[in-house]
């Protein structure tokens, strides 16, 4: 993208994320997240009767959803892929699956974190010290 924000439209020449999927366990909660509180708009939302041959939607053969959610349109701007399982009750996430992903993750790093579980994505100095007081 040219400089500027991240949210800026891009032109036909810009190299450019075009989304990121993720898979939801909760629409509504995952669209109150995304619009109410994002302030993204639904750009689309499609309806699948039985698994993707692709494997879209992951390892699953039951029928699922696919909502574009962004701040415009998928032609210019990066959108989330909202990926909805019907009949999937929640996921395995990182080290869920492996316990030792984390020291993984921070091998070789130059400057590692001496306690990574200590942060919150998000919160900021003001907040740590108000609970600490």
């Amino acid at each position: 993208m040219s400089s500027g924000t991240s949210l800026q439209e891009s032109t036909s020449d810009d190299r450019r994320l075009l989304h990121y999927t993720m898979k939801i366990t909760d629409r509504l909660a995952a669209k109150n997240f995304f619009c109410n509180i994002l302030g993204m708009k639904i750009l689309r939302h499609e309806e699948m009767d039985s698994g993707c041959s692709a494997r879209c939607n992951g390892d699953f053969d039951s029928p699922w959803s696919k909502t574009m959610v962004g701040y415009g349109s998928e032609n210019s701007f990066f959108v989330f892929e909202l990926n909805y399982n019907y009949d999937v009750q929640g996921y395995n996430y990182g080290c869920e699956t492996d316990p030792d992903a984390e020291k993984k993750f921070y091998k070789g790093l130059e400057n590692k974190p001496d306690d990574p579980n200590k942060y919150a994505i998000g919160e900021d100095e003001s907040t740590k010290r108000q609970e600490k007081q």
